[in-house]
């Protein structure tokens, strides 16, 4: 069974349109482009976002502040990415004994 990884954010409502239904539409040319980089920011494991209540508030400690976004209504959100690859140990293992040779022939000579 796969489990999503769910993490809160703290978002300005007006961009809850563009992240639940992918509806662009009520923002302009310049908040369009700020959240497309913001959910591109997010990475390739980001899947979807689900609000956490209905109630906004207005805030400057949100997480969209890097993106130059000032004190808003926001509002509090669960973002599921999809779950962290299990490493590779015995990926791993190899790159370690290759690294761990050539240290060692450093050495013999």
């Amino acid at each position: 069974m796969t489990v999503l990884d769910l993490q809160p954010y703290v978002i300005p409502s007006h961009w809850i349109c563009a992240l639940v239904n992918d509806d662009f539409t009520g923002l302009d040319d310049k908040e369009d482009a700020i959240v497309r980089q913001f959910i591109a920011d997010l990475g390739k494991r980001y899947l979807f976002t689900v609000p956490d209540d209905e109630d906004s508030y207005f805030t400057r400690c949100h997480d969209a502040r890097q993106y130059g976004i000032l004190a808003c209504d926001c509002m509090a959100v669960q973002m599921a990415f999809s779950p962290e690859p299990e490493p590779d140990y015995d990926a791993d293992d190899a790159i370690c004994n290759r690294y761990n040779i050539m240290v060692l022939e450093q050495f013999m000579d």
